[in-house]
């Protein structure tokens, strides 16, 4: 007796499900977004500091994985792949802004971004200090120019290889460890006095 459906889908890796894909198997895809939907959210949210347009920009990722399902070659990572489709989609997103020369000017409303989920287990002055030094974080990761803040999110944030973050990004590798290296100080610069 086989494994049911959803459990053989689980089975299987990113590129695994994107070939099932590819030859129609349409609950790979389903697979593959509940796999993805949550670390690009993570990302596209915290380069936009825009919940709404990050969900936008979430959907129109996978739409595009949907619709250029045949483009994707065995050769290269899924994550890359999909990281890369939302990585272009930002950008766009980034230039249309400045154009319009718009800048989103909330400080603590709804579109307020979270780095870390809070400790269960922490008391209450625990959580006031873990609470202020996030909302100090994301203010840093809003004012870092975006070639610094797509590497440190993509790096530090959501967890890819140097390798990974060059190949999404379409820079050198020595590029992405310098802009890291670049970011994290001008990051440790902006919280010196909190951490």
């Amino acid at each position: 007796m086989g494994l049911p459906a959803r459990d053989w889908l689980e089975s299987k890796n990113n590129q695994e499900l994107m070939i099932l894909f590819q030859n129609g198997e349409e609950s790979a895809f389903d697979t593959l977004m509940q796999r993805f939907q949550d670390p690009l959210y993570s990302f596209i949210v915290r380069m936009l500091n825009d919940k709404n347009c990050a969900r936008d920009i979430l959907q129109d990722t996978f739409l595009k994985v949907w619709e250029k399902r045949h483009q994707y070659k065995e050769i290269g990572q899924f994550s890359t792949w999909v990281y890369t489709i939302a990585t272009n989609l930002v950008r766009t997103e980034l230039r249309k802004r400045k154009i319009r020369r718009w800048i989103p000017l909330s400080t603590r409303d709804s579109n307020e971004l979270e780095i870390d989920p809070q400790d269960p287990n922490a008391g209450p002055e625990e959580l006031a200090n873990s609470s202020d030094l996030r909302v100090k974080i994301n203010q840093a990761l809003k004012k870092l120019p975006v070639e610094y803040r797509e590497v440190i999110i993509l790096r530090d944030i959501n967890d890819l290889s140097y390798e990974e973050v060059a190949q999404v990004l379409k820079i050198p590798l020595g590029t992405v460890k310098s802009r890291v290296n670049r970011g994290r100080q001008k990051m440790q610069e902006m919280l010196k006095e909190y951490l």
